[in-house]
């Protein structure tokens, strides 16, 4: 796209400012809205991976489950929040839900231009999904720390994590249209016994 058609493009605002060095910037963003009689080209993105748990058996570092999601071919992925939860008959934090400390631990990671960076890399406790977030949006102390009560119909508790992506990486995680970037949940233990693994994404579609 050339310069003249950038500037004028209605679907952007632009902000320019000279530099330290002299040297004119000029940025764009999306506008709040998009202009009347015109298709959005921003809209809600919502994915879970739901139930990743209950084939586990036998899962271990040679034998990995992986449940992923991926980039679409027809629009860019933004995820500027993941949420975690963990439901168990008890959460305590030297443990996974309430199963011991898991040998091999849970990761996930995300696949930028065939790059792998970690969200989390063999988490093998409550405490460590805790500590790894990131962000300081936490609720509760000690062992309540992100844990929600009787969370389930079996009056089960969760720990309940929220990844502030956005806050890290402006705009959030990008899974470019077209692309192979994807973000993988690997779990190389037996966590069948859980009584909910869930991961949600959260973010924007964004349409050329």
């Amino acid at each position: 796209m050339s310069i003249s058609n950038f500037i004028t493009d209605k679907f952007k605002k632009f902000t320019a400012k000279v530099n330290r060095h002299n040297a004119l910037k000029v940025t764009n963003s999306i506008p709040e809205l998009p202009p009347v009689g015109t298709k959005n080209r921003i809209s809600y993105f919502h994915k879970e991976l739901k139930d990743i748990h209950l084939n586990t058996n036998g899962a271990t570092i040679n034998n990995p489950i992986i449940d992923s999601i991926y980039a679409n071919q027809k629009y860019d992925i933004y995820i500027t929040k993941i949420t975690i939860v963990i439901a168990d008959s008890d959460i305590k934090m030297h443990k996974f839900g309430n199963i011991s400390q898991l040998t091999n631990g849970w990761s996930l990671i995300v696949n930028e231009s065939s790059v792998d960076n970690f969200l989390y890399q063999n988490a093998q406790t409550n405490g460590h999904i805790n500590a790894r977030t990131g962000s300081g949006e936490i609720f509760g102390s000690g062992n309540d720390v992100n844990r929600m009560k009787e969370w389930t119909r079996f009056d089960n508790d969760a720990l309940v994590v929220r990844l502030d992506i956005d806050k890290i990486i402006p705009g959030g995680i990008r899974l470019g249209m077209g692309t192979k970037d994807n973000i993988r949940s690997v779990i190389q233990d037996d966590l069948t016994t859980l009584d909910a693994f869930e991961i949600h994404f959260f973010g924007y579609r964004h349409v050329e």
